[in-house]
């Protein structure tokens, strides 16, 4: 690949990386939401889905109306496996869905 071909390519996922910050401001989350989204997402590629539901549900309490953040938080509880989580799981897809 050529220099400017990197440099072009790296300048787009910069601008994707900023719409997205931007869709999520617009959204109402707040830099707090999004970097207790993005920590979780981190825990969930580590397969520490209770690490991870907890930051959800932290991001859910700080950017209530976050799309993201409530199904991220459904898949890291479902993923969890404790006791009671599946209904947990669809008690807050309920919401989602509402």
């Amino acid at each position: 690949m050529t220099p400017d071909r990197q440099a072009r390519c790296s300048m787009g996922s910069m601008r994707r990386l900023a719409l997205a910050a931007a869709a999520a401001m617009i959204a109402g989350c707040g830099a707090d939401a999004i970097k207790l989204n993005d920590a979780g997402a981190a825990r969930m590629g580590r397969y520490e889905y209770a690490e991870a539901e907890s930051l959800f549900g932290q991001a859910v309490e700080d950017a209530p109306e976050w799309l993201d953040a409530r199904v991220n938080h459904a898949i890291a509880t479902l993923n969890r496996q404790d006791e009671g989580d599946e209904q947990r799981t669809l008690d807050i897809l309920a919401r989602v869905l509402a």
